[in-house]
């Protein structure tokens, strides 16, 4: 029901980046980037861990995922990924 992709991060993980709820962010993989996604706090996501819903064609999630299969049943392995999270606009 929502219009855009958001990210959900646990409030400790946010504190020690110093985001707030409803900051625009980047989520960076050696893949990919997905831009300007709001984030969400939430301690429903454990630390270290975020989630990105993958259903949203501009905020696509398989961007920041590795391209590995299962060999026999060739399900993509596009369901997790080592990513960091930055202010949007902010240049590293």
């Amino acid at each position: 029901m929502s219009p855009k992709a958001w990210l959900e991060m646990n409030p400790h993980d946010a504190e020690k980046l110093g985001l707030r709820p409803h900051d625009q962010v980047d989520v960076v993989s050696r893949r990919g980037r997905v831009r300007e996604v709001e984030l969400r706090i939430t301690a429903i996501v454990g630390p270290g861990q975020v989630f990105l819903p993958f259903h949203y064609a501009e905020f696509n999630s398989n961007f920041l995922t590795q391209s590995a299969f299962d060999p026999i049943s060739r399900e993509p392995n596009f369901k997790q990924s080592a990513v960091r999270v930055e202010k949007s606009g902010v240049q590293r």
